[in-house]
């Protein structure tokens, strides 16, 4: 395979460099930045319900508070930034499966990389302890103080419904 690849006659393609860190940060600012969904979606409120396109070209009609709750999953705490379009949450891995094949075998991971003692007839453990085994770091501890993570429930959505639609 890798024979294959070295006999290969690359053409290599290299756009010119950004002028200046302006550039760059306006170019990282329209993929970081982007909200959970565009007011251009947005297409009516009466007070209750707020309805809206879907990017499959119909529209929801959700009471309101189960929108905001809707759109309040898609809001990061300060500091984070959101990018949907690198490693496994890229859409290139969502549709071709490597997504749901690291979700399985997360799920499907042994008992024999044990993070400290622990009872082989145990529960399945947690996502924590299985990234603790994978790469020796405590996720739910900050890397570079060693401080506890502050973890934030998400919101559970209501179970009102409007015209026939689950909020959830």
């Amino acid at each position: 395979m890798r024979r294959a690849l070295f006999e290969t006659k690359w053409h290599v393609y290299a756009k010119a460099p950004f002028a200046d860190a302006q550039h760059v940060f306006a170019y990282l600012g329209r993929y970081t930045h982007r909200v959970g969904i565009s007011n251009a979606r947005l297409l009516s409120y009466d007070g209750q319900a707020v309805t809206f396109a879907t990017k499959d070209g119909l529209t929801c009609t959700l009471h309101a508070v189960d929108f905001l709750t809707r759109l309040l999953r898609h809001t990061l705490p300060k500091g984070f930034h959101k990018i949907r379009h690198a490693g496994l949450a890229s859409t290139c891995h969502v549709r071709s499966g490597s997504l749901a094949r690291a979700q399985a075998a997360l799920a499907n991971a042994t008992t024999s990389a044990r993070v400290g003692v622990r009872d082989e007839r145990a529960s399945p453990r947690t996502w924590a302890e299985l990234m603790l085994a994978l790469n020796g770091h405590d996720p739910l501890r900050c890397p570079h103080c060693d401080t506890p993570l502050l973890v934030l429930p998400l919101p559970t959505p209501t179970q009102t419904r409007v015209e026939g639609i689950d909020s959830s």
